[in-house]
């Protein structure tokens, strides 16, 4: 087996078992960009699963199918709102990393690690001011639209 994918593999399980969820393709964990790795391997192994692989293209190796097919089942249990709760934090997350970095909060106009990071900021604050003035309406239908 290749021990480098394995090592991977074992984070997903870890992250998996400690957060209860599977990493959006922007998430960290442990210093790894986790939810890239993960999202390029279910891609691989749908690409593979429906006989799409184009010539050439890196194949996974049946050991791997194995484990993913495992993780398959799990995965598509996942409901929208674990899914979405899970994005939420994935934005937290990098807001605290940019917090602890540069001792601020963003601005609107922050672009940092190729998100829009203040732009999600100004929509949070946007947000729990309608919350607190009552206006729970405009909170359901940005809720519903984000499902």
């Amino acid at each position: 087996m290749n021990d480098n994918w394995m090592s991977w593999w074992e984070l997903l399980k870890d992250f998996k078992e400690e957060k209860g969820h599977f990493p959006s393709t922007s998430q960290m964990y442990r210093r790894k960009h986790l939810g890239q790795w993960a999202s390029m391997q279910w891609s691989l192994y749908k690409l593979q699963q429906n006989g799409e692989m184009d010539v050439g293209s890196v194949k996974m190796k049946e050991w791997q199918i194995a484990k993913m097919d495992e993780r398959e089942c799990n995965r598509k249990n996942e409901t929208k709102k674990q899914l979405h709760d899970a994005a939420w934090l994935d934005w937290w997350e990098l807001l605290k990393d940019f917090k602890e970095e540069k001792g601020h909060f963003p601005t609107e106009s922050v672009v940092y690690h190729g998100k829009k990071l203040g732009k999600w900021v100004y929509a949070q604050r946007w947000l729990y001011r309608r919350l607190q003035n009552g206006d729970y309406r405009m909170v359901k239908e940005n809720w519903a639209q984000s499902r």
